[in-house]
């Protein structure tokens, strides 16, 4: 369990706080500006949003399991563009209420995952995290047509550099602002994008590849597991023996074996 005591909070930014509760909490007041804000008590897994755009406070006096994501509404308005111009519509859902939404909670379970066991998670699986999260927010509570948003592609040469960068970087650590930033977008229109063009998100593109360098790397018996789990860019080889499980349903070690044996035969 992750305990917060949260005693005065500021922010003068033009953001969406959107929280996910991960225990009961009660009834608080929140102070914005001059107004004070009376919030209701919150149920397990429940979540909130919230548009902040002055300063804010509140005082607790008990312990919360609570998980903040702070969104800038600029990148709201970067998930909603179209080729013609549009203004942020207004949130489809009042404020104080909490929802019930699986989707949040689900990412903010995958958030305690990477700060629960961080060596096992890369820079990459972080932003594809905060990427689902700020897209699901954009379309679920503002009223954007999906269609819309997916709209568009990858131009030839963005797929070409996009995944030469990917590959060149296989074994070192890589953030989706990088990417991006070579192909000349932001990571919002860049994740949409190549997604279109592959039908992959960039984070399970570049995983794929890992595990397919690594899977030819065992059949080279000179190189021990360690050895290959650090040049496919995996944090050590139990990360490798999971990477190995989740996509070809053993460990790397039996692959090797089956491997030799069917070269045998």
């Amino acid at each position: 369990m992750i305990q917060y005591y949260v005693f005065l909070g500021f922010c003068a930014e033009d953001i969406y706080m959107v929280r996910l509760f991960l225990k009961a909490h009660p009834a608080n007041t929140l102070v914005q500006g001059r107004r004070r804000i009376n919030l209701p008590p919150r149920g397990s897994m429940e979540s909130a949003i919230r548009h902040v755009c002055e300063p804010f406070s509140w005082k607790m006096s008990h312990a919360v399991d609570v998980i903040n994501f702070e969104i800038p509404t600029v990148v709201i308005h970067d998930y909603l563009q179209s080729r013609r111009p549009r203004q942020i519509g207004q949130l489809k859902v009042d404020q104080n209420p909490s929802l019930a939404d699986p989707t949040i909670a689900s990412f903010g379970l995958a958030t305690l995952q990477v700060i629960g066991a961080e060596k096992h998670f890369t820079q990459f699986f972080v932003d594809h995290i905060v990427d689902g999260l700020c897209k699901h927010v954009a379309l679920q509570y503002f009223g954007v047509d999906d269609l819309e948003v997916r709209r568009g592609g990858l131009a030839p040469w963005q797929e070409r550099r996009a995944k030469d960068l990917m590959h060149s970087a296989i074994g070192r650590a890589l953030s989706l602002q990088e990417v991006a930033d070579a192909c000349g977008l932001s990571v919002v229109h860049f994740s949409r994008a190549f997604r279109k063009s592959t039908g992959y998100s960039p984070h399970k593109w570049f995983v794929e590849k890992r595990i397919e360098m690594a899977l030819s790397l065992l059949s080279d018996d000179t190189l021990s597991l360690t050895d290959i789990a650090a040049r496919c860019g995996f944090v050590d080889q139990s990360h490798l023996t999971k990477a190995c499980n989740r996509h070809v349903g053993m460990p790397p070690g039996v692959y090797r074996r089956r491997a030799a044996s069917a070269r045998v035969e």
